[in-house]
């Protein structure tokens, strides 16, 4: 009778022996792998193996014991008899135990077992791996199972049910990530199955809208980011297909500018007013400027009729000297968008031109005492100041003034040829809501570099970007910006 064994020289009247009496688990995995080395069936158990021939099988079990035998003693997922053995960590390629080879193979048959729903929690437990960081990045977190087994030695049809349950776990369980997009996503392409998410630049092929008009489009509402990667301070965003074909479809159906110039009865200018004033939404608005490149919501333009339809009457009365509303201008002082605000405010009679017209602006008719009366209540309410005297007062170029202005934080009251006027009470209280980037700085004793840290870190919220207002001329709401500089543990900003 042989005492030693031929491959290492262990005496066997001389071994320490553990026993496995109540390991049911190891004895069985013992018995499915001398089963399927000796060309039998497997022995009957109440978990399922996936239907795949015995060598198909061994050449995944080796596998996960090549993959695994790196985890260390600390894994959880490791097979435990009575103690745990010590597995090498560098030299990989040293022979196995007894003790170590029972365990790593009872890991690999409890890993098949009830397949796929034990190997997704191999692969959720392999990525928490004791010395490992999850990165979001398949090599890293999967190392050797991932490119020497799942993409090389695994990739022949025999082993299409492994491929299956990890495109399976990559698409479902697996966060977004650049890695999954260049390392897989071919991968996934050739086996016919998609990822539900793609990267901004296939968005941009989707949708055919890139820069500025897509940024438009996540500002509005219209498009949301299903999930963010940060790779060296740079924030990667991804987007669901679904959610990009739909929006498709309703950029197909969107209206251009002369579209709804035609729907509205208004012409280029009163179109943007009304988008400036909120009372008719744009899809897509970058630049007011270039409004030809804007498109509406067939939806968007009936509201905004319906709102008007509010406050239009439907008789005209006798006496009263009517003039169009959208040539009114050329008579009085008040701009058309001025009227507009004045009716839906109740504080300008108009009326449609007769009942059987297009409910639109072209057919809206106002009486000229009326407007007078109008315009010199608001010239008395308003106060108005010009815009050269308002970038004076608030000592800022008249550039920034209106690069402001198209932020939204202050607006134009009227309009009058080249002509622009503010409201004084806007002007004078714009500092009281607003404060600069360097009295932040100044009050707070911060560093600019800390400051723009905690805008990229979304810490706080500036009310003008980098773009619009240049490196130290952003400013900040003063009511939101004491509570998120809280992170600095500082006090509130004085009146």
């Amino acid at each position: 009778m042989e005492c030693h064994c031929h491959g290492c020289g262990l005496d066997f009247r001389q071994a320490k022996t553990i026993s496995i009496e109540n390991d049911a688990l190891g004895r069985f995995s013992q018995l499915i792998i001398q089963s399927w080395l000796m060309n039998g069936a497997a022995p009957n158990f109440e978990c399922d193996l996936p239907n795949a021939a015995p060598q198909i099988l061994l050449r995944v079990v080796e596998g996960l014991v090549h993959s695994t035998r790196l985890a260390g003693m600390r894994w959880t997922y490791l097979h435990d008899v009575v103690v745990k053995p010590e597995l090498l960590f560098s030299k990989s390629r040293t022979k196995l135990t007894p003790g170590q080879s029972y365990c790593l193979y009872t890991t690999a048959i409890k890993t098949l077992l009830n397949w796929p729903e034990n190997f997704y929690k191999f692969l959720d437990v392999w990525r928490s791996r004791p010395g490992h960081n999850q990165s979001a990045i398949l090599t890293d977190d999967f190392g050797w199972l991932f490119k020497d087994w799942i993409q090389v030695f695994w990739q022949f049809p025999p082993f299409d049910f492994v491929q299956v349950a990890f495109d399976d776990y990559v698409i479902n369980k697996y966060p977004p990530s650049l890695s999954v997009l260049n390392c897989y996503g071919e991968g996934l392409k050739s086996r016919g199955v998609a990822l539900p998410y793609c990267g901004i630049r296939e968005a941009f092929k989707i949708l055919e809208v890139k820069g500025i008009r897509f940024e438009e489009l996540i500002r509005g509402g219209y498009l949301k980011v299903y999930s963010v990667q940060h790779i060296k301070n740079q924030e990667i965003r991804f987007f669901l297909k679904r959610d990009l074909l739909a929006l498709r479809a309703r950029l197909d159906k969107g209206l251009s500018m002369y579209e709804a110039m035609a729907l509205l009865g208004a012409p280029r200018n009163l179109v943007a007013d009304l988008v400036r004033v909120g009372l008719l939404k744009a899809m897509l608005n970058p630049q007011a400027k270039d409004t030809a490149n804007w498109l509406f919501e067939r939806k968007a333009i009936q509201t905004c009729l319906k709102e008007l339809n509010k406050h239009v009457k439907e008789s005209i009365v006798s006496n009263t000297q009517l003039i169009q509303m959208t040539t009114a201008c050329r008579q009085s002082t008040t701009s058309v968008i001025e009227m507009v605000m004045g009716i839906c405010a109740g504080k300008l009679n108009a009326y449609y031109g007769s009942k059987n017209t297009d409910k639109a602006f072209n057919n809206v008719y106002v009486g000229l005492y009326e407007l007078k009366v109008f315009a010199d209540a608001q010239k008395a309410s308003a106060s108005l100041i010009c815009r050269e005297a308002a970038a004076k007062r608030l000592k800022v170029k008249t550039k920034t003034l209106d690069k402001w202005v198209k932020t939204g934080l202050i607006q134009y009251v009227q309009v009058r040829g080249r002509r622009k006027y503010l409201s004084r009470v806007d002007v004078d209280n714009f500092w009281s809501r607003y404060i600069r980037c360097k009295d932040v700085v100044l009050i707070f004793n911060i560093t600019y570099d800390a400051l723009l840290a905690g805008i990229r870190r979304k810490l706080l919220t500036p009310a003008t970007t980098y773009v619009t207002s240049g490196y130290r001329r952003i400013i900040f709401e003063r009511a939101l910006v004491e509570q998120e500089l809280a992170w600095f543990d500082l006090p509130t900003l004085p009146g």
